[in-house]
């Protein structure tokens, strides 16, 4: 039994993180494996149909495991990602992985912010930066925001959204980019 083949082949395997083989004498074999944690999932079109796909905290893209049971706080859907098909071990692009790693940092925290989000979409801008188009799970309105997601600008978020839904109900877009808020009406 040739270990370091054994490792090479689970390791190669996208939704397993760490793999351990180790031989004991006589006749034992010990195999540690830990899967990958999705924090995100978006989805990617396969040449036939669109799956979703999970994304660890790393920025790893692997295949959504439906069998696996997920705790009670909501995993985050990310569009706009500029993917286009998916490889073994695959990552997001460098430049994304600065938000992948705030939503991993979000969703540690005791609060469940993410239930109350139903997408997130990267938007591109010119010169190779993005802003973020946030889409809250009970609402009508999308808010606009940079790419600093975090507690402090989702919970701000979660103010404007109301003070501005309470006094004015058919807002269609709320951005809270450059600092300040303004709102667009249907």
């Amino acid at each position: 039994f040739n270990v370091d083949e054994a490792v090479s082949l689970l390791s190669s395997e996208a939704a397993i993180d760490y793999v351990d083989v180790s031989k004991h004498f006589p006749d034992k074999i010990t195999i540690s494996i830990v899967e990958r944690e999705p924090v995100a999932m978006t989805f990617v079109n396969n040449g036939t149909c669109t799956v979703p796909v999970s994304i660890d905290s790393k920025g790893v893209l692997f295949p959504e495991n439906q069998t696996a049971v997920t705790d009670s706080d909501r995993i985050p859907i990310i569009s706009g990602l500029p993917v286009e098909h998916l490889t073994g071990g695959m990552r997001v692009p460098a430049k994304y992985r600065a938000l992948i790693e705030q939503i991993a940092k979000i969703r540690s925290l005791p609060q469940k912010y993410f239930a109350a989000i139903s997408e997130i979409c990267v938007v591109p801008k010119e010169y190779g930066n993005y802003e973020l188009v946030l889409i809250p799970a009970h609402s009508k309105t999308r808010v606009l925001t940079d790419r600093a997601l975090n507690e402090d600008a989702l919970q701000y978020m979660m103010i404007v959204l109301d003070v501005v839904n309470s006094i004015q109900p058919d807002v269609s877009e709320i951005d809270l980019r450059y600092g300040s808020v303004s709102y667009r009406t249907r």
